[in-house]
Order: C-alpha cells, then structure tokens, then sequence
C-alpha cells in the first residue's frame, strides 16, 4: 500500500511508520521538521506545516494513495482541510480521535450535567452534547479554545466522499510522552516516603494504552480494508483504579514508601473522580484482530526508565 501520514514524528506516529515499513508499505509522512525523530531509510519527507495543506497538495499533484492518515485533527478546520485537499487521490481516510468524545468525559470534567456511570463505553456509547470542551479554560488565541474531536469526527465520517476509520484513543503512556503522565507520582517517589491520595480519586478507574501498542491498532486500521467506515475504540483491555495504577508504579519503581487514602480535603478542581472513563476495545480485538505486542509489564518498565530521563525536574 502507499501511504501518506500527516504528522507522526513525535509520540505514536514513528512507531506507525516503523511498522507500515516493516509490513513493506510505502510510507510518506509530512511534517514540520521540528522533531528529532529517526525514520527508516525508506520514508518519503515532506517538510511543511498542516496549515498550508495546500502546498502539500500541489507536491503530491501526480500521486494517489491508498491511505491518507491524519495523525493530529485538533480542529473542526483541520479536518474540513484534509477532506479537500486529499480526497481526489486516496481511497481512504484515517483519523485519531480520542475517549474525550463521550458524554462520560464531559461529566468527569464537569461540562455536562447528569448521573454518574462506571460502564464501560463502547462506540455506540453517547457522545458529548457539549462541544469545545476546554472553552471554560482557554482563550481565544489558544488551540484549545476550538479544539473538538466530535466535530473531527463528523467531518470524516459524515462529510468525507471517501471511506473514513476513527479511532478514539485513551491515555497513552511510553517513551516520548511529553504529557509525562507518570511524572507526577515519580517525581513524589524520588523526593518523598508518602503519597496521599483521596479517597474518590483512588477509586477513579480509566483505560490507558502503552504507545507501542496503540500504534499497532492504528497500524491494523490502516491496512485491514474492513476498517472503511468503522469508529474504533482502543485501549488495555483492563483498567487500573487510580490507587492500582499508583501501586503499579511503585513496584516496578521499586519504591518503598507508602500509598496513603485520605476522606479528608477535596477532590481535585474540575475533575468528577465517581465518573470513570473505560472505553471497551472488543470490536477492534474482533473486527481488526487487535492485540497487544508489548506486554504490559515491559511497556511500564519502558515508560518509568524514560521519566526518570527525560522529566522536568
């Protein structure tokens, strides 16, 4: 297959192209050139921002592809963008988006009123009847203020003229990760002989997914035809307790002090810890074949050795 990735230098994408390559795709990515990223030798650059997709277009006149992936539509326009630029010569689009679709995470943040629900959520779960999620935090000048990935999705799957797969992705942990989604626990491990959690904060349970193996998922939904007109969920299939995930962390950090639960205080601002946030990934375990490649206890060794490195002090 030929393939254009539109981003994918930074965290996920590398592990994408790296894959694609070895599956003996033909890989083209375009990018910003700002990332120290190593690819294979067989990878066509395009150095250019995605906000010039035009520029892009004209590049690529005589090219087709039977993919076009879009590793980073934040926006309803980045999406509209791609859509008209790219689908006269690709017979497929692929698009990540995230578990901040659904109605639970609007409740867990506290944008959208109504009972709280540990179900898992599957990709006919409801969606958010408020969108811009981060409006009541951001400014006009900042990416968050329009960011929106169900209006992503509704572009794609709705106002594309080609087939269109979206994957909604959950917290993602690994190497590369400048969320350093550990940090905030290591760096009490380094320094302190105590953690305190609250007691409804301990008990939030959420889906993550190692790196490695959510770029597999998304590497399947590239080259599985069946994925055409398909919304995928994809995560571990179990998911930590907030405590659990603490205590994970503390073993394979060799930690020896302790984790303590407290009733007293305040949960954290702005954040409904009895709402969780499981995503169910059977249909993509079933439909694609989705399995991890990394095991779960490699992928968190992996991800505390590059913290310790690579977190800001």
């Amino acid at each position: 297959m030929n393939i254009l990735i539109i981003g994918g230098t930074r965290f996920l994408g590398p592990y994408v192209t790296k894959q694609l390559v070895e599956l003996e795709h033909d890989v083209t990515i375009f990018h910003r050139g700002q990332t120290n990223c190593t690819l294979p030798d067989s990878v066509n650059e395009i150095i250019g921002d995605r906000k010039n997709l035009k520029d892009l277009r004209q590049q690529i006149e005589h090219r087709s592809f039977d993919v076009v992936v879009d590793m980073f539509p934040y926006i309803e326009q980045d999406a509209i963008d791609v859509i008209e630029f790219f689908s006269d010569v690709t017979k497929r689009f692929v698009a990540l988006s995230s578990a901040d679709v659904y109605q639970a995470y609007g409740r867990l943040i506290g944008i959208e009123k109504g009972d709280f629900t540990t179900d898992n959520l599957t990709e006919e779960s409801p969606v958010r009847a408020v969108i811009y999620p981060y409006r009541g935090v951001s400014k006009e000048d900042d990416w968050r203020y329009h960011y929106d990935k169900i209006l992503v999705e509704q572009q794609f799957m709705k106002k594309s003229p080609v087939p269109s797969t979206v994957l909604r992705l959950p917290m993602i942990y690994g190497p590369n990760d400048r969320q350093f989604r550990l940090s905030q626990y290591l760096k009490t491990m380094k320094t302190s002989d105590e953690i305190n959690l609250h007691s409804t904060e301990a008990k939030w349970r959420t889906s993550r997914g190692f790196v490695e193996n959510v770029a597999y998922a998304i590497t399947l939904a590239i080259v599985n035809p069946k994925a055409a007109n398909q919304i995928y969920n994809v995560a571990e299939d179990f998911a930590f307790t907030e405590l659990e995930w603490v205590k994970t962390i503390k073993e394979h950090y060799k930690w020896d002090g302790q984790i303590l639960v407290e009733d007293t205080g305040v949960a954290s601002d702005g954040f409904n810890p009895e709402q969780h946030l499981v995503i169910s990934s059977k249909k993509i375990r079933t439909e694609l074949g989705y399995k991890e490649i990394v095991p779960f206890e490699e992928g968190i060794q992996q991800t505390i050795s590059w913290e310790l490195e690579n977190a800001p002090e």
